[in-house]
């Protein structure tokens, strides 16, 4: 397939209209694939009025969206977009007087950010606007469940922890509760990079990187890119609910190494919109 060239408008920026459910967490997707090369996007919420006053442009949204729906009907595409389930998403490309144009559809909202960021990883800007080379298609995940299994000394994505990699779990966490919770939003960057929707962490909880409020941070994060975090959580070994520290939920005993027979991090997916 031939590049999707989407040529810069007047200003030298390209046009890319997107929905905006979660704040900003769409456009940070795309620049942060895009962060090396030199970027200029012009950041429009994705509507009718912006579909009909814009030339050439990227759009982005989920399957439900009003637009989605109406486009994907008059391109011929309203099958395939009503097909789309959780963490399934569509690229296509449509031609416009002013030139190329992708639109981009995701099942759900992790899946919105997986299109974001697959295309982002295909594209770079060069004197005609922004080139696409991924090609058109349906992603469609083989599991409904795909997690990410981590324990918090384990995890170093972010440069600036001091702490080894080990295969320990007695480690005292040496960092603060800022690069903990700076740790796991790049892990949950990396998930969706990974088509990842479910992060589970033992030892989210403790005193050591910031407690409850360190943890919900986390959780606000990985919500809003469509990701869930399911804590892992040891009767045994890891303490309980609340790993190290003086908490009503954390076992204050300890056990020396036993086998994490009843150790379980169980998984039911939520109910979406409670």
């Amino acid at each position: 397939m031939e590049p999707v060239i989407i040529p810069a408008n007047m200003d030298g920026n390209v046009d890319f209209l997107i929905q905006s459910r979660q704040g900003d967490t769409g456009p940070r997707t795309v620049m942060r694939r895009m962060a090396p090369r030199r970027v200029r996007f012009n950041w429009l919420p994705l509507s009718e009025y912006t579909y009909r006053e814009s030339g050439a442009f990227a759009l982005a949204g989920l399957s439900d969206h009003r637009l989605i729906r109406l486009l994907a009907r008059e391109l011929g595409w309203e099958r395939e977009v009503r097909r789309l389930g959780p963490g399934s998403y569509m690229i296509r490309r449509f031609k416009r007087k002013k030139g190329d144009c992708l639109m981009l559809v995701g099942g759900d909202l992790a899946a919105f950010h997986y299109a974001l960021s697959d295309v982002a990883g295909w594209s770079e800007f060069g004197h005609e606007g922004l080139v696409y080379r991924g090609g058109e298609r349906v992603e469609t995940p083989v599991f409904k469940v795909r997690a990410y299994w981590h324990n918090d000394t384990r995890t170093r994505w972010n440069p600036d922890c001091r702490f080894p990699v080990s295969y320990t779990c007695l480690l005292d966490y040496p960092e603060d509760a800022e690069k903990f919770v700076n740790n796991f939003k790049r892990v949950v960057d990396g998930m969706v990079d990974y088509r990842r929707n479910m992060l589970s962490i033992f030892g989210f909880v403790r005193s050591e990187h910031g407690g409850v409020e360190a943890s919900q941070e986390i959780c606000r994060y990985a919500r809003a890119h469509g990701i869930d975090v399911v804590p892992g959580v040891g009767t045994h070994f890891y303490g309980g609910p609340w790993y190290r520290g003086r908490h009503p939920f954390n076992r204050g005993t300890k056990t020396g190494f036993v086998l994490m027979i009843t150790d379980f991090c169980g998984y039911v997916p939520p109910a979406r919109g409670t």
